[in-house]
C-alpha cells in the first residue's frame, strides 16, 4: 500500500514539474515572439547633395522640389531578450524621384522623375520603449537596397507638356544609376496591432551629377516616408 502511495506521489510531482517547464517554455515564447506587419502610405522624394537654389549672372533660377509618391512594405520584428529590443527585415514597393524648376527671364521650365523600385532592407535595430500595456515608441534603424524598374521622367515649358524626353539621353547625361543603397532612420508608435510611422531614407546612388565648373557634384536620393501599418 505504501509503495502504491509512494509511486502515485512521485508521479504527481512528475507531473507538476512537466507542467512547470511547459509553462516556462511558453511564458519565455510568448515574451520573445516574431512580430509579422505590413506598412502602407505616402513617400516624399527629394535629392540630397545638391544646392536647392542656385543663380547665375544671367538670372537664371533653379530649384529643386518634391515628387510625392507611394511606398508598400511587409517585414518582420523579432525581439532580443526583454530589454525592448529587436531587429528584423523589409521588402517593398516604393518611389524616389524630385522636381526641379528653372526659370531664364520670362521663361519656366518643369520637369519630375518618378522611379518606381523594389527596396530589401536586410537589416533593421529598433527598440520599443512601452508607454503602456499598448502604447508603444519604436525608434529604428538600418539600410537598405532598391532596384528601380520603371520610370516616369515629364517635362513642361510654359505650362506646354514635353511629349519627346528620351529616358536614355537623361540617364546617360546625368548619371542616373538604378542601383541604390543607403540608410535609413525612423520611429513610430504603436497602439496594440496598429502603427503610424515616419522614416527617412538616403541613398548613396547617383540620380544626377552637376558639373560646377571643373567640379562634379552627385546628387542621391532622399525620402522621406508617411506609413500607417497593422500587425499580424
Amino acid at each position: 500500500m505504501k509503495k502504491i502511495m509512494l509511486t502515485a506521489l512521485m508521479g504527481i510531482l512528475a507531473l507538476g514539474a512537466s507542467a512547470q517547464m511547459l509553462t516556462s517554455r511558453t511564458y519565455t515564447k510568448a515574451k520573445n515572439p516574431t512580430l509579422w506587419y505590413a506598412r502602407a502610405g505616402a513617400s516624399f522624394n527629394n535629392i540630397a547633395g545638391l544646392s536647392s537654389i542656385e543663380f547665375d549672372a544671367d538670372g537664371e533660377k533653379v530649384s529643386l522640389g518634391t515628387k510625392t509618391g507611394f511606398v508598400v512594405d511587409f517585414g518582420f520584428q523579432k525581439a532580443i531578450g526583454k530589454s525592448g529590443l529587436y531587429w528584423g527585415m523589409e521588402l517593398g514597393l516604393g518611389n524616389r524621384g524630385f522636381a526641379v524648376t528653372e526659370k531664364i527671364d520670362e521663361s519656366e521650365i518643369k520637369a519630375s522623375l518618378l522611379a518606381w523600385n523594389l527596396t530589401y532592407s536586410p537589416f533593421t535595430i529598433g527598440y520599443k520603449y512601452s508607454v503602456t500595456d499598448k502604447i508603444k515608441i519604436d525608434a529604428h534603424f538600418g539600410g537598405y537596397l532598391s532596384y528601380d524598374f520603371a520610370h516616369s521622367l515629364s517635362g513642361k515649358v510654359d505650362g506646354h507638356k514635353i511629349d519627346d524626353i528620351d529616358w536614355d539621353e537623361f540617364k546617360d547625361e546625368s548619371g542616373y544609376e538604378d542601383f541604390d543603397g543607403g540608410i535609413q532612420l525612423g520611429i513610430g508608435m504603436w497602439y496594440d496591432r496598429f502603427n503610424i510611422d515616419v522614416t527617412w531614407q538616403r541613398g548613396f546612388g547617383t540620380m544626377v551629377n552637376e558639373i560646377d565648373g571643373e567640379s562634379t557634384k552627385t546628387g542621391c536620393s532622399s525620402n522621406l516616408m508617411l506609413r500607417l501599418g497593422i500587425a499580424f
